[in-house]
């Protein structure tokens, strides 16, 4: 009498054991990349608004931009940084965070609805000391002085924000920073970064840059990083304006 096979052989489950392995082994990094491109889109859409939400303050304030920080009062409590500047033009905190930077929840949740506290914003730092720069005298100043956008003469093409870093020890982990350096002025980085000059590519190898227009764009960091001291050494045409402001 005959009897029909019920089931699976054993050598049949371990190949769609197999075929599941590899797909899955082909699969999930581009998954992984799909996903980080998603996170990439999200920030370029906040630092957009950041951009925009600055050009908005410099309408404000006789077409300048914010500095890069001023003080209210003696000590680091009463040291406010540009974002101070500009909260008021943003729809929500969220736009303050890069998705792709796992420490944010400082910007994410500030303080009675105020804005992150001093060096507290997660990832996305503004062009140092073009564009942005210390108030120097602006102490207790309401109206702080910042760069006179109408004395930019390539606007689309000098950098207002990117994607931005340093390693903190005590956390063990990159926390967002609220300025990068310029390559120029400073060739051998910073005490914070002594390589990327806090620039960072967390966005599969690239770093979201806001430029002065308001409009926003990808680059890889070796780009934007580039060690130059003559302009014709910078590879993004000044994006810097270490040569043009």
């Amino acid at each position: 009498m005959s009897r029909n096979a019920a089931g699976f052989t054993l050598i049949e489950l371990l190949v769609v054991i197999a075929i599941i392995a590899i797909l899955a082994a082909v699969l999930f990094p581009v998954l992984i990349i799909a996903r980080e491109a998603g996170r990439a889109t999200s920030c370029a859409s906040n630092m957009g608004e950041l951009a925009r939400a600055a050009l908005m303050y410099s309408d404000a304030h006789d077409g300048r931009l914010p500095p890069y920080d001023y003080f209210v009062g003696a000590g680091q409590a009463n040291r406010r940084m540009w974002y101070y500047c500009i909260y008021p033009y943003l729809k929500t905190n969220k736009t303050l965070v890069c998705p792709s930077l796992k420490f944010n929840a400082d910007a994410e949740t500030p303080t009675a609805g105020k804005p992150p506290p001093y060096n507290r914003i997660a990832g996305i730092g503004v062009s140092w000391p073009h564009v942005f720069w210390d108030s120097g005298a602006g102490m207790n100043n309401p109206n702080p002085p910042g760069l006179i956008l109408s004395s930019v003469r390539r606007a689309t093409k000098v950098m207002m924000l990117t994607d931005s870093y340093y390693f903190d020890t005590a956390l063990g982990c990159n926390v967002g920073f609220p300025l990068c350096y310029c390559p120029g002025c400073y060739p051998g980085g910073t005490g914070y970064d002594g390589r990327y000059n806090n620039v960072a590519d967390r966005h599969n190898g690239q770093a979201n840059v806001a430029f002065l227009d308001g409009h926003a764009k990808c680059f890889r960091r070796s780009k934007i990083v580039y060690p130059f001291n003559k302009l014709e050494e910078a590879p993004l045409s000044d994006i810097w304006g270490h040569f043009s402001l």
